[in-house]
């Protein structure tokens, strides 16, 4: 077997990976290579073709407070434009994003890879009922959750507001101190526990705090206002004041998340970068003046090696450190190899 020199050897064919990937090519002469362990590129930011069905394994949505990652976004795909577009802003979780459609690049052809504006659309299935998501007063809850429910979500609410847990340190906490424990048992407790892997007593309010960005119980009350009352009896009081979190629309590729990857893989791969897949990166040795050998095999067995001065790794560090063939203290090696990942597994019903 012999050994593929590299300058730089990128671990994982997602969306970190073929960013690097391609950020190098962009901005160097180096001769850079990614190997994927998978026969499809994007990681879970990927899109599926069932037979001409269209899968999205992940519905990321598209919104950055950063210029720099909105640019290089609009660097390989353009925002398609056309009639029906009624706004030139985009926001999520609470913040606003103007485009300036003067400095990024726009279509009005349909065929070319885009992005659109799509609003935001989230459920809840809650004992046989989509309610929307978030939590917005309606008839459709106040139907689903019946009346013992509803008089407990209420003077939960009101408890939590009264005497709120000091200090917040939980996400059982933070849950409790926005929603009220009735609604928190009902909708978040179970839920959580099922995306982490452990119950919300035992997971920082810190994290609710990034995940559940500006959303609360009364933001959300305050948006449904709009449905319950008069048109013009809300609106001249409170239409310019409605939560934004609740009205957000963001960027989407027209054939979903994977048509970006697919367009930066091609823009790799035409500027001369490598793409090596399927193939698991099963060993990595630290060689001599700085350089070490990678070694990937296939579902098959087969195995091919590279030599380079430059790992860029974005596979599991679990996965990373079982590969390892160096020295590492054993405090690290326990660390890293202990790490919890969770399983992500998507239903397509066509």
């Amino acid at each position: 077997m012999n050994d593929i020199p590299t300058d730089v050897l990128i671990i994982g064919a997602g969306p970190a990976g073929i960013t690097a990937g391609v950020e190098l090519l962009r901005r160097s002469s180096l001769k850079v290579s990614i190997v994927e362990a998978s026969s499809q590129i994007g990681g879970i930011s990927t899109t599926a073709d069932q037979n001409g069905n269209l899968m999205d394994l992940g519905g990321h949505r598209f919104f950055s407070k950063s210029k720099r990652v909105m640019d290089w976004w609009f660097s390989v795909l353009p925002l398609y434009i056309d009639s029906s577009i009624t706004s030139d802003t985009i926001a999520y979780q609470g913040k606003q994003l103007g485009l300036d459609l003067a400095q990024i690049p726009i279509t009005n052809d349909e065929q070319i890879s885009s992005f659109r504006i799509r609003p935001r659309t989230s459920r809840i299935l809650f004992r046989n009922h989509l309610l929307p998501y978030p939590l917005q007063l309606s008839s459709d809850l106040l139907h689903a959750m019946g009346v013992l429910d509803t008089f407990k979500a209420a003077i939960g609410l009101v408890r939590s507001k009264l005497a709120p847990i000091r200090p917040e340190i939980t996400l059982e906490d933070f849950f409790i101190n926005r929603f009220g424990r009735c609604l928190y048992q009902i909708f978040f407790e179970e839920y959580s526990e099922k995306v982490w892997g452990k119950p919300c007593r035992e997971l920082s309010a810190e994290w609710g705090a990034q995940r559940v960005k500006g959303v609360s119980i009364i933001k959300a009350l305050k948006s449904s206002l709009e449905g319950l009352l008069p048109k013009s009896a809300f609106s001249r009081a409170f239409e310019s004041r409605v939560e934004t979190s609740l009205i957000e629309q963001f960027l989407y590729p027209t054939r979903g998340p994977g048509e970006l990857w697919q367009c930066a893989m091609t823009e790799f791969l035409n500027r001369g970068g490598k793409l090596v897949s399927p193939y698991c990166v099963s060993k990595i040795t630290p060689l001599d003046q700085g350089r070490y050998r990678v070694t990937g095999t296939s579902h098959e067995g087969e195995n091919i090696s590279w030599v380079t001065p430059t790992i860029i790794s974005s596979m599991p560090i679990t996965d990373f450190f079982a590969a390892w063939d160096g020295p590492v203290e054993e405090s690290t090696r326990e660390i890293a190899t202990n790490l919890q990942y969770r399983d992500f597994i998507v239903v397509g019903l066509l």
